[in-house]
């Protein structure tokens, strides 16, 4: 897993303990999952917070970035299939939580809650844009076109659609193609 960080401190030195090196960049590495050293700063509660997040976050990112990315060929499916993949990161989220240590505990709240929000935009999109709904009316056009096909076809080879033998044969071969 890669994080991140730099490959060194983005702090300047202040030239405090060595003036030779005042306003020069940093030499020493980032914390784990920081952007600066422990001398400038990252073993702050606020920094190692962060760190610890940014952590998390890259965990999660590398668990995704397995995934084979297809092109959206029905952008209303795939909202849908979305929701259902943020709510599955966000019981992973929830996982963390229930992990991890008291020590860790607050990132992975943090990871967490970023995971609710997420969860609460996508289905928030889904709801005002009311997928569901078109969707039904999709496979409902579909529907009728498909009679209106059968229709022409019966009344093409001169068979009556009434017929209860035609109706039994359309039946039986729409029964077939049905997933």
């Amino acid at each position: 897993m890669t994080l991140p960080s730099p490959a060194q401190c983005t702090a300047t030195c202040s030239g405090r303990q060595r003036p030779d090196l005042a306003g020069k960049p940093c030499r020493n590495p980032p914390v784990r999952g920081g952007t600066v050293c422990r001398m400038h700063g990252g073993s702050a509660p606020a920094a190692r917070a962060r760190a610890a997040e940014r952590t998390a976050d890259a965990g999660l990112r590398a668990l995704v970035a397995g995934y084979e990315i297809a092109p959206v060929e029905d952008p209303f499916t795939a909202l849908i299939t979305l929701a259902g993949e943020v709510l599955g990161l966000k019981d992973a989220a929830r996982g963390l939580v229930a992990d991890l240590d008291s020590a860790g505990e607050e990132t992975s709240l943090a990871v967490y809650e970023r995971a609710l929000d997420r969860s609460a935009k996508v289905l928030g999109d889904v709801a005002r844009l009311k997928i569901d709904d078109r969707l039904a009316r999709i496979s409902e056009q579909q529907a009728n076109t498909l009679v209106q096909v059968i229709a022409a076809v019966v009344r093409r080879l001169g068979l009556d659609i009434d017929d209860p033998q035609v109706r039994a044969a359309v039946r039986t071969e729409l029964a077939a193609v049905q997933p």
